[in-house]
């Protein structure tokens, strides 16, 4: 292979090769810039200049330059320029001198031969791609090994480049197995090391493209559920550096991750497979992870570089920006009343999430006071009836034990009526209304007929829905909305009277999306629920006391405030929460929110009432007060909040979060009025760089020209400071959300809240909290 020949690769398609980010490419005049994919430089911002024209880049930051090869071993691909060269030949940038042409590389070794082949495949088994080990030796005699990835080209042959297709785990059914059942995953560098792992019965995977290729921040998706994993570094300084990398994407989505390092005083690439092959036991392989502390990434504002391959690299700080739909905060005022007491009692027992403990008790304090209860807007009657679905991944988000214990109170308080009305596994809109029909010889119930169900498998039950003639999402909406349920489907029809329905049901984040169909959407069926967010609050190795004094007193409490809850009829807003309420109202029943995150939150004024209804009755009185309205517009804050954070990423409008994209791409500089205009074509401009400003995403600057003012607007880093810190702390109670989970945490000790508010017809004399769900 000649130099002039090196020389004519093409430098962007080597970029794309060795895994660079095409997405944050920008052109300034014949160059192009780009993240570095440098493995020591965490490159937040393109610094990275490449001229395709000449052939050449330039990374001020990695203080390093050069051509094609030079990338190459930039990026940890190769160690030398020979290896940079046949890295090209295996990758399909080049064959023998030639491009490739979609024909299979050349330019073999002596002795060379293909010594494995791994397929890549999606979640059905379908192949999406190939990677092939080649062995054979150099010119010396020495042995030597390299890779080279192909894919199916749709006509029976394959193309000897991987081009846009989607980059997976190897051996992903099984990983996904492997979480499913809650099972600890290894990630090593090699398939070669995943098979050695696979073959002493334990779940491992890797990914293509080596050290080199970089994890994308959505590639944590694929792990949620696992119990742990486990990154394996191979040792030297690519491998220590990709295990790093990989480990943070991973804790940062929360899962629990461990880093070893079997030989960390060698720089060989000495790995997992050859530790196995020496005679490294599973028993004793599981020891040393056991023995291992988990991976905490540095603190934001703390972070430091990895270790440079140059060391006289200068670093370049990371810019590190504020989420613009960040996880939510659960302001004080929900924690009212008895419901504030009991999710700080039992929230500080509990590893559930606080959120998730409140509305827990909630819903079931809401279905235990029965059908009586009511509050009437206009000939609308509205019982204390809510439905739960509690958002969050597999394990960490500890659903089931938020659901457990906040549930406990009024398990304890009425173990016959739970006993009668607990049900789970929802499968027909038939089975529900059986459930609660009455029996001939059963004697009328004075609070209706009740069903409190627990639905820990949401997405089974928006696939029931969904299927063609299922009458469950039916019958589930009327649960909701009335109190007569029937199916007149049959020859005799199913009728259940006086019906008080109350579900809580769980899913993950991505099930949701996944089953939220134009259907499910349209008829209303996903937003008659409130969605929370949730997460482990805190670590119990051997759980918290939910039998302790101050437990059995709010046993007590409840089951009294169960008792005078249920002699009330109709309730009433005093004249300060009926004031308040109708100035909230005028500003949410106007506002016409689009899009997914529209349909499935439309339901603002009717989920507000119902709580505020809630919390008055475990008030025990009859009249929903300010501190009412104010702790059910907190909870439906949170529920939206923590909606858009799960469901969308970015600021939901269009044009502002394309306008948000440009500036981070172009940070420190800005954009002035003309340049918006002209990337966002005008329309909706103004708005755009008004959402993002309003929204503490961007600043503003007026620069003097000597004529008309020159108004910039660019990208706003985060900025933690102490008072940021401290108001955190105060919004989540301390611990309650705890920046990393897997920290343990002392238990927070939560004063009750001190709700008191006046009112006015003026206006809403309850600090406006409709900011929040506003901007979504």
């Amino acid at each position: 292979m000649t130099a002039a020949t090196i020389a004519e690769a093409d430098l962007l398609a080597v970029y794309r090769a060795l895994g660079g980010d095409p997405s944050s490419a920008r052109r300034i005049g014949r160059e192009t810039l780009v993240r570095c994919v440098a493995l020591s430089h965490a490159d937040e911002h393109p610094s990275l200049r490449l001229d395709a024209d000449k052939r050449v880049w330039r990374c001020d930051p990695c203080s390093r330059g050069g051509g094609v090869l030079n990338l190459i071993m930039l990026a940890g691909a190769a160690h030398d320029r020979a290896e940079a060269a046949g890295w090209l030949v295996e990758h399909g940038l080049l064959a023998d001198g030639q491009p490739t042409n979609g024909r299979a590389p050349t330019g073999r070794l002596r002795d060379e031969r293909v010594a494995a082949a791994y397929d890549y495949t999606d979640e059905f088994g379908e192949l999406l791609y190939q990677v092939q080990r080649l062995e054979g030796a150099d010119e010396h005699g020495a042995r030597t090994k390299r890779f080279r990835q192909r894919r199916p080209d749709g006509s029976g042959g394959w193309a000897w480049s991987l081009g846009d297709v989607r980059r997976v785990p190897y051996r992903l059914p099984e990983l996904r197995a492997a979480c499913a059942a809650s099972k600890v995953v290894y990630v090593v560098e090699g398939e070669r090391c995943a098979e050695a792992l696979r073959e002493i019965g334990l779940a491992a995977t890797t990914s293509s493209g080596g050290a080199a290729w970089r994890w994308p921040d959505d590639y944590a998706g694929h792990f949620l559920g696992a119990k742990g994993v486990t990154v394996a570094a191979d040792s030297d300084a690519p491998g220590r550096c990709a295990a790093e990398q990989r480990a943070g994407v991973l804790a940062r989505a929360g899962i629990a991750t461990k880093i070893i390092d079997l030989a960390h005083k060698r720089d060989d690439g000495y790995d997992i497979a050859d530790a196995i092959a020496e005679g490294m036991t599973r028993a004793t392989l599981v020891a040393i992870v056991s023995a291992t502390p988990t991976y905490e990434p540095e603190a934001d504002g703390e972070r430091e570089e990895m270790p440079s391959m140059d060391a006289t690299a200068p670093a370049l700080a990371p810019v590190e920006w504020d989420d613009p739909r960040p996880w939510p905060t659960l302001d004080d005022a929900a924690l009212y009343g008895l419901v504030g007491d009991v999710t700080r009692v039992i929230g500080g027992e509990s590893e559930g999430d606080p959120a998730a403990i409140l509305t827990t008790f909630l819903a079931c304090f809401g279905a235990a006071v029965g059908l009586g209860p009511h509050v009437r807007i206009g000939a609308i009657r509205h019982p204390a009836r809510i439905f739960v679905a509690h958002m969050g991944a597999t394990g960490s988000g500890r659903k089931g034990q938020a659901f457990g214990d906040g549930s406990l109170l009024i398990e304890e308080a009425e173990p016959e009526w739970w006993a009668a009305t607990f049900t789970s596994g929802l499968a027909s809109g038939e089975g529900l209304i059986a459930k609660l029909a009455p029996r001939d010889d059963a004697a009328p119930e004075p609070h209706g007929h009740a069903a409190m169900v627990y639905e820990p498998e949401f997405a089974r039950l928006l696939a029931a829905a969904s299927r063609d003639g299922s009458t469950l999402s039916a019958v589930v909406r009327d649960a909701w909305d009335r109190s007569r349920l029937e199916v007149r489907t049959r020859k005799e029809p199913l009728v259940a009277d006086q019906a008080h329905v109350s579900i809580i049901a769980q899913i993950t984040p991505e099930e949701l999306r996944a089953r939220l169909t134009t259907i499910d959407v349209a008829n209303g069926f996903v937003n008659r629920f409130l969605l929370i967010a949730c997460r482990r609050s805190k670590l119990l190795p051997r759980g918290g006391n939910l039998r302790s004094g101050a437990v059995q007193t709010l046993i007590a409490r409840t089951r009294q405030a169960i008792a005078a809850a249920r002699r009330i009829g109709e309730a009433t807003l005093t004249p300060d929460a009926d004031a308040s309420w109708a100035v909230w109202y005028h500003r949410n029943a106007g506002i016409e929110r689009g899009g997914l995150l529209g349909a499935v939150l439309g339901r603002p004024e009717a989920q507000v009432l119902r709580l505020a209804l809630i919390y008055a009755l475990a008030d025990g009185v009859y009249q929903i007060g300010v501190a009412h309205l104010l702790a059910a517009r907190a909870v439906w804050e949170y529920a939206a909040a923590g909606a858009a954070h799960l469901l969308g990423a970015m600021v939901g409008n269009p044009k502002a979060d394309r306008l948000l994209a440009e500036l981070r791409a172009i940070y420190p500089a800005g954009l002035d009025g003309r340049q918006i205009d002209d990337l966002l074509h005008g329309r909706g401009a103004e708005q755009a760089r008004a959402e993002l400003v309003r929204g503490n995403l961007a600043e503003e600057e007026t620069v003097e020209t000597g004529g008309r003012p020159r108004r910039i607007i660019r990208a706003k880093p985060r900025t933690p400071t102490a008072d940021n810190a401290d108001n955190a702390d105060k919004a989540t109670g301390g611990d309650l959300y705890p920046h990393n989970p897997y920290c343990p945490q002392e238990n927070a000790q939560l004063e009750p809240a001190d709700v008191g508010a006046s009112a006015s017809a003026e206006g809403d004399p309850i600090a406006d909290g409709s900011a929040a769900w506003s901007a979504l």
